[in-house]
């Protein structure tokens, strides 16, 4: 039975942090919010976009709601979503590694799923990956969105490996899925 290699995309695969902050400014910008700080951004390295995305809603004192927030930062990093966005080598050479060993390659967003395309159509080889999932309208969490797309496929967890930085919410989302996952970054 074919074997898989998930990857996560956002501080695994790619390093867009700071992409993201520029977009969470523009959003914040555009709702005539002031604006975040590097060092306030900074707390924010390691830990999941809703916890950001919450901060920024956090500051605009109860104005806009989570769901206007990121209906808007959506469309700002669709248009806004690769400058300064670099692939991570450690994790360059694990994806290469994985395709040499015939994998099937997977990558796993909380990016709305046309950003994620759009990023890993203009980052990577276009032979890289057998799927991209990112967050969609049916389907809001990347547990979610990864069950439904191994369902679909008939991919068993005892044949994933997961590959995903130091976020605890990635841990998480293996330990669901019952599958072996690697901290990398």
């Amino acid at each position: 039975m074919k074997e898989y290699a998930i990857f996560d995309l956002d501080g695994t695969l790619i390093d867009s942090f700071d992409c993201i902050c520029r977009n969470v400014n523009k959003t914040l910008a555009h709702f005539g919010s002031s604006v975040c700080t590097n060092s306030q951004f900074e707390e924010y390295r390691h830990k999941g976009l809703n916890e950001l995305f919450s901060f920024a809603v956090e500051t605009m004192n109860g104005r806009i709601s989570m769901a206007s927030f990121k209906s808007i930062f959506d469309k700002m990093h669709f248009d806004d979503c690769l400058e300064g966005v670099t692939v991570i080598e450690k994790t360059r050479h694990l994806l290469e590694d994985a395709k040499q060993r015939g994998l099937g390659i997977i990558v796993l967003t909380n990016k709305k799923q046309e950003i994620a395309e759009k990023i890993c159509s203009v980052l990577f080889p276009s032979y890289s990956f057998m799927g991209i999932v990112g967050r969609n309208d049916t389907f809001t969490s990347k547990y979610d969105n990864i069950v439904f797309y191994m369902s679909y496929l008939k991919i068993l967890p005892t044949h994933c490996l997961f590959f995903c930085g130091n976020d605890e919410i990635d841990a998480n989302v293996a330990k669901l899925l019952n599958v072996e996952y690697y901290k990398i970054n």
